[in-house]
């Protein structure tokens, strides 16, 4: 069943919504090792700026390639990382004094 134009137009906005509240966050090799190095991920904006927390099971998707997705202030921020070996990732957890146990399961 194909829907009308107004419902077209509906489904339209909704996702324009949607997408308006994903933000984007592509980790290089210098933010992915910040992040391991503090556990969290700095966000500034207009009125102020705000930590994002990082546990091992986010770390764990990144190095797997997946999206990790964190809900703050009604906006979703989804973190993925960018052109990094796997070599590469794992020096980095190892050298990690939060998460260097997870370089075995890498």
């Amino acid at each position: 069943m194909e829907l009308s134009k107004e419902e077209r137009l509906v489904v339209q906005r909704e996702k324009e919504a949607e997408l308006k509240n994903k933000i984007d966050i592509v980790l290089n090799m210098a933010k992915f090792t910040h992040l391991c190095k503090f556990a969290f991920f700095v966000v500034n904006t207009e009125t102020g700026r705000f930590d994002i927390s990082i546990d091992s099971s986010d770390i764990l998707k990144l190095c797997r390639n997946e999206i990790v997705e964190k809900l703050v202030y009604e906006k979703t921020y989804r973190f993925v990382i960018d052109n990094i070996s796997n070599e590469d990732l794992i020096e980095i957890i190892k050298r990690s004094t939060m998460f260097s146990g997870l370089a075995e399961k890498i």
